[in-house]
């Protein structure tokens, strides 16, 4: 931008000194396209892209000023991961089309304090962040506190309602179609309307209209507001706006610059106003192509956050899966770890049983024997029994006898084992209520 105004002001060396008068200051230069011509060129854009200043690219724009370098503002605007949003494309024009809705509904020629529908001719220019308010709110703040708030952006704008600006892009929406005059043959746009005849009248029948006997009591009214500015006619002297106050900022004739008039050459600044105008516009087009740069960068900002929103949704679910797997590998490890305990208890208790199984066996095999031993004796021990049976057989049948009573153990039938189960539940409680965690890393742009 300032390469663009230094080349102006190079090529402005070669005009006559009075045309070269407001080159004071590129700042200067910059601040007056800015509040001039930047409402009329980059509003679209402005309203599509411009913040609260925070994190932004269009910070220097706020104040109505450029203040950051050409390079600056190209690379910052247009930083991001190319690739990452090209495979993108259903985001991308998901965004779109919401930006361009968004854009759509701030263009409408609503009030942006009150909201309400504005009227042609009521519109009024919010200086600090050029949107639009209406003359309600204006007249309303002026009772009491002459600032103005944006609800679209926030900003706090003054307004004088004696020096009231009107916005050139709502008045434009808001303007009817074109009239022309009923009493030409030619087809000339009308400048007034004579409500008595009831007829759209251009400035050539207007004139006669007020100069006719017939007519010049019949009530006129223009049809556009400021058409003697709009014609680059001046309103104290009647003749064309050729010279551009710096100073006051404002177009006037060059008898408004003698030294009685209201913009004395003596001590305000003044140059050719063709001049200015066209430096203003080609000022006012570089901040259009800045601005519609920023708005790329802004609209990439916006798809990148989208593309991070779903890369958040599929790593969310990755994870999940991951958590799923790793405590499902856990619950399989414990059911693994319960079934071991569970057959070592059978084995054990197995065993055990095994061993008293046997040793009950054994009692009963010794007592079957005792018992069919038993009865031989009483046999012998009966009268009845011959006594040369008795004495063939008695020694045998005691020392049998003997030997079985002998056998029988004198500690008593062992008691199943005490066996307890110890788990450390206070460690594995802990253990498993700490099982993972999550590694949060800033993702560094390759």
């Amino acid at each position: 931008m300032r390469t663009q105004i230094k080349n102006v002001i190079d090529s402005n060396k070669s005009r006559p000194e009075k045309d070269r008068r407001a080159f004071q200051t590129t700042d200067q230069l910059e601040a007056d396209a800015l509040s001039i011509f930047l409402p009329v060129l980059v509003r679209t854009i402005f309203d599509a892209s411009h913040g609260r200043c925070r994190d932004t690219h269009l910070c220097a724009l706020c104040d109505g000023r450029l203040l950051i370098t050409e390079r600056q503002y190209t690379a910052a605007a247009l930083a991001g991961d190319t690739a990452r949003r090209g495979a993108q494309e259903e985001l991308r024009q998901a965004l779109e089309s919401d930006l361009d809705r968004r854009v759509a509904e701030r263009l409408q020629p609503c009030c942006a304090t009150c909201g309400r529908d504005i009227v042609r001719g009521a519109s009024v220019l919010l200086p600090l962040c050029l949107h639009s308010a209406c003359t309600g709110c204006m007249h309303q703040a002026a009772e009491s506190n002459p600032a103005l708030m944006c609800t679209l952006c926030g900003a706090t704008s003054t307004v004088d309602p004696r020096s009231v600006q009107r916005h050139p892009l709502v008045e434009a929406a808001l303007a009817s179609p074109k009239r022309y005059c009923g009493e030409c043959d030619e087809k000339r746009e009308a400048s007034h309307y004579c409500a008595d005849c009831q007829l759209d009248l251009c400035k050539v029948h207007t004139d006669a209209h007020r100069l006719s006997r017939n007519t010049k009591t019949h009530a006129l009214d223009a049809i556009t507001a400021d058409s003697a500015a709009d014609e680059g006619i001046c309103t104290d002297h009647g003749i064309p706006l050729n010279v551009y106050c710096t100073t006051c900022r404002s177009a006037v004739c060059h008898l408004c610059t003698t030294s009685e008039a209201a913009h004395p050459a003596g001590s305000h600044t003044h140059q050719n106003l063709r001049a200015y105008y066209e430096q203003a516009r080609r000022r006012a087009g570089v901040a259009v192509e800045r601005a519609q740069t920023a708005a790329q960068a802004r609209a990439d900002r916006a798809l990148d956050a989208s593309i991070s929103l779903l890369e958040i949704d599929e790593r969310t679910t990755a994870l999940k899966a991951a958590v799923a797997s790793k405590m499902g590998a856990l619950r399989a490890l414990l059911e693994q770890r319960h079934a071991q305990l569970v057959e070592e208890l059978d084995a054990m208790a197995a065993t055990e049983k095994q061993r008293i199984t046997e040793l009950g066996e054994a009692e009963r095999v010794a007592h079957t024997v005792l018992m069919t031993t038993a009865p031989l004796a009483q046999h012998l021990a009966d009268a009845q029994t011959p006594d040369p049976t008795v004495a063939r057989l008695e020694l045998a049948v005691s020392a049998r006898l003997a030997k079985l009573v002998r056998a029988v153990p004198a500690v008593p039938m062992p008691l199943p084992d005490k066996v307890t189960f110890k788990l450390d539940e206070a460690a594995l409680e802990q253990a498993i209520r700490t099982a993972g965690s999550f590694t949060v890393e800033q993702a560094v742009r390759m």
